[in-house]
């Protein structure tokens, strides 16, 4: 009765062991749907499978990226990417710390002493206004609309009440 019972349930066993699974990520449609073209691990290639990215993040990743894949009824059928990772370009965190990354080591890293943005490409900041409710500190040259401040001089200094002139460009 066993073995009747067993022989019964393998077909839904073999279903629900189905549903998930990691292949390597040939080709993603970098559009607002992407579409992956994913290799499974058993040599078979899906094409026009939907990434499904959370709300508020994006990316594309690179070919060579392993996507999971969600079966929703089971079979090769109609499978959806929910995530996908790069091993090859992951940082290395302390527990509880969390980074934004990309595969030019660029990083917003959270770590536990603080916020540390890091890259050797400009970074820009677009925003009609902007605040700093805490001291300053800038380490290397600054110019403020065109005037090098690193170092400024100030022509017409005359003692007592008087004022400068506007620093020298």
């Amino acid at each position: 009765m066993r073995e009747q019972f067993n022989r019964m349930l393998r077909p839904l066993a073999d279903r629900i062991s189905s549903m998930i699974g990691v292949g390597k990520l040939t080709r993603i449609d970098p559009g607002a749907n992407q579409q992956c073209q994913v290799e499974m691990q058993e040599d078979v290639m899906r094409d026009k499978m939907p990434h499904h990215l959370p709300y508020g993040f994006a990316h594309v990743p690179q070919p060579g990226a392993e996507p999971l894949v969600a079966y929703l009824r089971g079979d090769a059928s109609g499978g959806i990417v929910i995530q996908i990772r790069d091993p090859r370009h992951q940082p290395t965190l302390a527990p509880g710390e969390v980074a934004l990354h990309d595969d030019q080591l660029q990083t917003i890293h959270i770590t536990r002493t603080g916020i540390l943005i890091k890259t050797d490409q400009l970074v820009t900041i677009a925003s009609p206004n902007a605040l700093f409710t805490g001291d300053v500190e800038i380490q290397g040259e600054c110019s403020i609309n065109g005037i090098d401040f690193t170092p400024h001089t100030h022509g017409g200094i005359v003692p007592g009440s008087g004022s400068t002139k506007e620093p020298n460009k």
